[in-house]
C-alpha cells in the first residue's frame, strides 16, 4: 500500500475551482492523485440540464479520500429558539457532499478544510462544548476530519496536516462504507481462519505456518491468477472433514519439516460484482477508465486491514506463525 498512489476527490463551491486546483497540484507532488469535483460531471451529451446525483453515487465510491474545501460562501439568517441568528456559511451542495462522502467512505476519510468564520453544523460539531480545533486531532471527537486554516494560500503547511492525517488512516479500516471488503473479511476471518486454526491444531501439526496473502488488487482474472500463484509456488489442495460443520479445504506444502497452509482469499471477488453494480449506475456520463480500478485497489486495502484489525486482536494467544502478506 505504501507504493501505490492515494485518490483524492476533491469538493467545493463553484467560486473556488482555482483554489482547488492549486490544493489538487500540491498533493500531486506528494503521491497522491487528485480529482476536481468538476471533472466528475462530464457528460455524453450537452443536455442543458441532467441529473448530477448519479454520477456522485457511483464516482465517490472509487476513492480513497475527500476533502471538502468549506469558504463563507453563503451568508445565512435563521431563527432558532426565539433566537435570530446570522453567520457565513457553506454551500448548501457542499453540505449535501459532505453528507454523500461520509457514507460511501467512511467518516475517518473524510476531510473539511474549514475556513475562518465558516459555521459548521450540528451534526459535524456535536453538543456543545465539543470542538476539534487541533489541526491534527484523531477523527474521533467529531467523526469527520476538520482542518481549521487562515489562508488557504499556505498550501504547504496545509498540505502536511493532510498528508499526516491520511497516513495515520490509511492504517485504519471503517465499518460504515460503500463495499463489501469490510463484511467479507469478518466472514473469512470466522468462516475459514479460525476453522484452520483449530483444524492444524487438533490434527497434533508440531509445526506449521498459516500464510494468507491478500491481492493487492481485484480484476477480472483473480480467480486464474490465484491458481496460478499454487501451482507455481508448490502448493497443493486437501480437504479436511471436521468435527462440525462442512469440510475444510486448503492448499499447503512441507518445506523443512514445517507444515505450511497458503491461502488467497476467494471472497475478497465479492467487491468485484459489487463494483461492477456501483459502476453500472445509469448517469448519461463519459466512462471514466480509471474508476473501477480505484475501487477494487481501495477494497483489497480494506479487505487487508479489516483482517489485520481481526488478527491482532484474537490472535495473540496463539503461540503459531501466522503471516498476513500481500499478492502482488
Amino acid at each position: 500500500m505504501d507504493n501505490k498512489k492515494i485518490n483524492i476527490v476533491i469538493f467545493s463551491s463553484g467560486n473556488q475551482q482555482e483554489t482547488i486546483s492549486k490544493l489538487a497540484n500540491k498533493l500531486e507532488s506528494k503521491s497522491c492523485n487528485c480529482i476536481l469535483w468538476t471533472d466528475l460531471f462530464t457528460r455524453k451529451n450537452n443536455d442543458a440540464k441532467y441529473a448530477l446525483l448519479p454520477i456522485l453515487l457511483k464516482k465517490i465510491p472509487t476513492f480513497d479520500f475527500a476533502i471538502i474545501l468549506a469558504t463563507p460562501d453563503d451568508s445565512v439568517h435563521r431563527f432558532r429558539n426565539g433566537v435570530v441568528e446570522t453567520f457565513h456559511s457553506m454551500r448548501d451542495n457542499v453540505i449535501f457532499e459532505i453528507g454523500l462522502c461520509v457514507m460511501a467512505l467512511g467518516a475517518n476519510r473524510t476531510m473539511i478544510l474549514q475556513g475562518e468564520g465558516v459555521r459548521l453544523f450540528d451534526d459535524l460539531i456535536g453538543i456543545e462544548g465539543i470542538n476539534n480545533n487541533e489541526s491534527l486531532l484523531s477523527a474521533s471527537a467529531l467523526g469527520v476530519k476538520c482542518i481549521e486554516y487562515k489562508s488557504i494560500q499556505d498550501f504547504s503547511c496545509l498540505c502536511n496536516n493532510i498528508m499526516t492525517y491520511i497516513k495515520h488512516e490509511l492504517q485504519i479500516f471503517s465499518p460504515v462504507v460503500i463495499g463489501a471488503a469490510c463484511s467479507t473479511a469478518i466472514a473469512y476471518y470466522n468462516m475459514f481462519v479460525k476453522r484452520i486454526i483449530q483444524c492444524l491444531n487438533n490434527e497434533g501439526e508440531n509445526k506449521w505456518t498459516l500464510m494468507i496473502l491478500v491481492p493487492l488488487y481485484i480484476g477480472d482474472k483473480i480467480f486464474d491468477d490465484i491458481s496460478a500463484y499454487y501451482k507455481k509456488e508448490g502448493f497443493v489442495k486437501k480437504t479436511r472433514t471436521m468435527n462440525s460443520g462442512r469440510d475444510l479445504s486448503f492448499y499447503y506444502k512441507e518445506e523443512n519439516g514445517i507444515f505450511i497452509v497458503c491461502d488467497i482469499p476467494t471472497s475478497i471477488g465479492a467487491s468485484y460484482q459489487m463494483a461492477r453494480d456501483i459502476l453500472s449506475i445509469e448517469a448519461a456520463d463519459l466512462i471514466d477508465t480509471n474508476s473501477e480500478k480505484r475501487f477494487l485497489m481501495k477494497e483489497a486495502d480494506m479487505f487487508y486491514l479489516t483482517l489485520k484489525k481481526l488478527l491482532t486482536n484474537d490472535l495473540s494467544s496463539y503461540n503459531k506463525d501466522i503471516i498476513l502478506d500481500r499478492m502482488s
